[in-house]
């Protein structure tokens, strides 16, 4: 079986051991196994989807259900399985909720199967009618210590309005998984969709801008990142305003400054912090997917100063990515691709040992699996 077609914003992966764990844009579930067969697993993310096409919202039109999607899948390993986390957007009947729900995926002597009991963790205020539009949804979560989950949520195309403190929209929360109460960690952010924590405790995020300016930014308890007042990034027909004079962009006056931004549109993504597995040379690096760039970008920091940025051309839209046990690099294309980066062979072969370049490392203690 393969994986079904799909071309679209959104979409998610996790790795489950030595398999992976695939949410489609709207809602569906499959197993992508090491020997790249596909098993798609019961139980769906609850959207509300078919009705969201068929009411009266529809009939607007500029009505486009398109970035209607899920955003992140998270695991948590319980000794029955796995607590699943996702972030997605829900049809209430009347307007569009972004939400965080949870449910169970259990282990079984025939595979893994998601139970249906969906709980309702956190809903985002505003619920979003089209005039906000439900684009730029963020959604990225991260484990914050027992019992609590980092999670961005963006601006929705909230516009160049400044975001009132009590709407969610345009910050990074940190939610309870049990109660749903949440706080703000940071204010300013547009649509961020990757968070990642090293080893040091610093917390990375990538941010998209709107046209160019997009960021990696270390985020600060308290921090303000400056979106709608501040960015890199210029005015397009798609982001027609920044709430600040011509003179005043790119300036940051007044705001955390990213700690890395692109001038030309990038796209950025997920982001991990790479291990040393079978890429021993880009051991602590930053890797983040981008969509505009269709590539990889490895980022080298030296703890909190980003160094330089490499692009990997991969030519397909990068969504998502994580790290598997392995050390393979697992990427979600943007039109329903899964793609696994390992060491090629010659990597580690005579000539390259024998020779002095700039790719020679030890292969023998950091030899790939079969």
């Amino acid at each position: 079986m393969e994986l079904e077609s799909f071309d679209g914003q959104g979409g998610a992966i996790e790795s489950v051991g030595d398999d992976l764990l695939v949410v489609t844009p709207k809602g569906r579930f499959a197993l992508v196994f090491r020997d790249g067969s596909v098993e798609y697993l019961d139980g769906q993310v609850l959207m509300n989807y078919e009705r969201f096409l068929s009411s009266p919202v529809s009939e607007s039109p500029d009505f486009d259900p398109f970035p209607f999607r899920v955003a992140d899948i998270l695991l948590e390993e319980t000794a029955e399985g796995y607590t699943l986390f996702v972030t997605h957007h829900y049809f209430t009947g009347e307007c569009v909720r972004f939400r965080l729900s949870s449910t169970t995926l259990v282990r079984e002597e025939e595979g893994l199967r998601v139970l249906p009991d969906w709980r309702t963790i956190f809903d985002a205020e505003p619920c979003l009618e089209r005039a906000d539009g439900w684009q730029n949804a963020g959604g990225k979560m991260l484990a914050d210590g027992e019992g609590r989950l980092l999670v961005t949520i963006g601006n929705h195309t909230w516009g160049q309005r400044a975001i009132p403190p009590d709407l969610h929209i345009g910050k990074l929360l940190r939610i309870d998984i049990e109660t749903g109460e949440s706080e703000v960690v940071a204010t300013g952010i547009r649509n961020s969709q990757g968070l990642a924590r090293d080893a040091e405790g610093n917390l990375w995020a990538t941010d998209h801008g709107p046209k160019g300016g997009d960021e990696i930014n270390l985020l600060r308890e308290g921090a303000d990142y400056g979106w709608p007042y501040a960015s890199y990034g210029v005015r397009s027909r798609f982001v027609p305003l920044l709430r600040v004079d011509d003179e005043d962009i790119g300036r940051h006056d007044g705001f955390e400054r990213p700690a890395f931004a692109w001038i030309a549109t990038t796209a950025v993504t997920a982001i991990a912090i790479n291990d040393e597995g079978l890429f021993p040379m880009w051991k602590d690096d930053l890797l983040i997917g981008s969509l505009a760039g269709q590539s990889l970008l490895r980022v080298r920091r030296h703890g909190t100063d980003v160094q330089y940025v490499e692009r990997i051309g991969l030519g397909y839209r990068v969504r998502d990515l994580t790290l598997m046990p392995d050390g393979r690099i697992a990427l979600l294309s943007d039109t329903s691709g899964v793609y696994f980066l390992s060491r090629s062979t010659k990597y580690c072969d005579e000539e390259s040992r024998n020779s002095r370049n700039l790719y020679s490392v030890n292969c023998e203690a950091a030899a790939p699996p079969p």
